[in-house]
């Protein structure tokens, strides 16, 4: 599983190189609101919320190809239905895991559109 799996993001986006980079740079910029909802459910114990958030974040990842992302994202969504107490871990690594996608190279190529 990777970081960033270019060929399962341009699949996404029909092979299309500046809709892949339209996409990843809208994550980068909407995906910190969604870790601030999912931090707002899970401080209130909103469980529900917090799970539609997860999915929506799981929504973010598949769209651009993040598969490491998608996953955490799924873990902390099924976690959040079953009021799981390790929610507070799992949120601590879905922000890991999107500080890890934001840096990886292969992203920043696409987004600076030098690749």
């Amino acid at each position: 599983m990777k970081n960033f799996n270019i060929e399962n993001a341009l699949e996404q986006t029909a092979g299309d190189r500046n809709l892949l980079m339209e996409v990843l740079k809208f994550t980068m910029e909407d995906f910190p609101e969604v870790l601030n909802d999912i931090d707002v459910s899970f401080s209130s114990g909103n469980y529900p919320e917090l799970s539609r958030h997860a999915h929506k974040a799981k929504g973010f990842a598949g769209a651009c190809g993040a598969e490491k992302l998608y996953m955490a994202s799924l873990d902390l969504e099924y976690a959040a239905k079953d009021k799981k107490e390790n929610c507070g871990e799992l949120i601590k690594t879905l922000r890991s895991v999107f500080d890890a996608f934001i840096k990886d190279p292969d992203v920043i190529k696409i987004i600076n559109n030098t690749e």
